[in-house]
């Protein structure tokens, strides 16, 4: 029998028996036979290459009551025990290896001791050369259709823009002889330091501009990045993020801002994708990652997305954010 403040229960004959979701009446049975004589050497190696890094970095004392304990030495980073793993023949993944990246990034230099501005500043520029890696791919993907497009000039000044790729974005716009363009975009972030912050004047002057004769939706998304007003429809959730952490923010806001911001964005409906789980999209569906809720609602092959949205299965790299954002 299950009691009513369990979700799991054994059932006989090794069965495992749990509810199917949240607020959910329909029991689902497993066989736990299966999943314990599963071949799981990969897995084995996973956390034996992880469990051996952090060893590196332990002390062994004895308690009061003379039993061993086992602690980090004070010396110890996440950024020392990813140098172990790189060193090593680790079976860890390279998607894990990011998140140790990123997780260096944020954490590490929180528990510095160095002035709290600057410290500000070396997370922003971290999660920007982070993101600039983790997004660079679907970039290039961009750029690939960005000469199929009525203004190519601003279609892959765009791809680049929602990379932080700025140099490459100038380069771009001059190779189809758009020296205005190059020039505002050169001038991008001129307000912030190591990514973000927009120089108030020119955004004002880019929001008038707007409000005049009609652009080219190309050239309407590129203004309306510059102007900081960020485009986020039609990318996924980092390049969305990306867009707030580098043109909507101020010099001074951090990066726990930029987290909170996007977390409201999405959560209240604003057309932007969600951070869903990156093993969600298998080949052939990666459209899906940058549709919002509404459209993934709407989307047959958007069903398993819908489901992990109602239950909160965020992508790690969100919750490893969140988490920098929210320590509570």
């Amino acid at each position: 029998m299950m009691a009513r403040s369990f979700r799991v229960a054994f059932g006989p004959q090794g069965q495992l028996v749990y509810l199917q979701g949240k607020a959910s009446s329909v029991l689902t049975i497993d066989n736990l036979a299966h999943h314990l004589h599963a071949n799981h050497d990969d897995a084995v190696a996973l956390h034996t290459s992880t469990v051996r890094a952090q060893w590196e970095h332990s002390v062994i004392s004895t308690g009061d009551d003379e039993s061993p304990q086992v602690s980090f030495r004070e010396t110890t980073s996440i950024a020392s025990v990813l140098a172990v793993l790189q060193q090593t023949d680790s079976a860890v993944s390279s998607e894990e290896q990011r998140l140790l990246e990123l997780a260096a990034v944020l954490f590490d230099e929180s528990a510095d001791n160095t002035n709290e501005h600057v410290r500000m500043i070396r997370q922003r520029q971290g999660v920007t050369q982070w993101l600039m890696g983790a997004v660079y791919d679907a970039v290039q993907r961009d750029l690939l259709h960005a000469s199929k497009s009525e203004s190519p000039a601003a279609a892959a000044v765009f791809a680049l823009l929602s990379g932080h790729r700025i140099e490459a974005a100038c380069l771009a716009a001059t190779a189809h002889r758009d020296y205005r363009l190059a020039t505002l975009v050169a001038q991008s972030g001129s307000g912030g330091v190591g990514g973000g912050g927009n120089d108030k004047q020119m955004q004002a002057l880019l929001r008038a501009q707007l409000k005049g004769p009609a652009f080219a939706p190309e050239y309407q998304r590129v203004y309306e990045v510059l102007a900081g007003d960020g485009v986020a429809a039609g990318l996924d959730w980092k390049r969305a993020f990306g867009l707030g952490l580098w043109f909507t923010q101020t010099p001074v806001d951090s990066v726990s801002s930029a987290v909170q911001s996007f977390q409201r964005d999405f959560e209240r409906g604003v057309q932007v994708a969600p951070p869903l789980p990156s093993w969600l999209f298998k080949p052939g569906t990666e459209d899906l990652a940058a549709q919002s809720a509404d459209e993934l609602r709407e989307d047959r092959r958007g069903e398993s997305a819908v489901d992990l949205l109602q239950r909160g299965v965020y992508d790690a790299v969100f919750q490893l954010l969140r988490l920098f954002a929210q320590p509570a």
